[in-house]
């Protein structure tokens, strides 16, 4: 497991990485937010007995997680985390997802 990612880092996901295989715990998946339009970063740390996910930050004491919103669906979960980029001080523009500055809300 990789520590945690820190606000401004980037990610490369794998979106196809769950379309024949199910998510493992332990993953760091890219899951569509329970009521924003937005996607939310988060470790796969239960699968329950009818395919729902438990997710949560690796840092309980700031993240908004399945303790507040309960259990994701499958279908909810987007894609991967295959890897983490420090934030980039300078240099050409990547095609990452950036982890957003702004605090979890509920």
């Amino acid at each position: 497991m990789w520590p945690a990612l820190k606000p401004g880092d980037e990610v490369l996901l794998d979106l196809g990485a769950y379309r024949y295989a199910a998510p493992r715990i332990g993953d760091v998946v890219m899951a569509r937010h329970p009521y924003r339009d937005q996607f939310i970063l988060k470790r796969v740390t239960q699968i329950a007995a009818d395919g729902r996910l438990c997710l949560r930050g690796d840092n309980d004491a700031q993240s908004t997680d399945s303790r507040v919103w309960g259990f994701f669906a499958a279908s909810a979960i987007r894609g991967r985390v295959t890897g983490r980029f420090p934030r980039a001080v300078s240099g050409p523009k990547r095609r990452f997802l950036r982890v957003s500055e702004q605090k979890s809300a509920p």
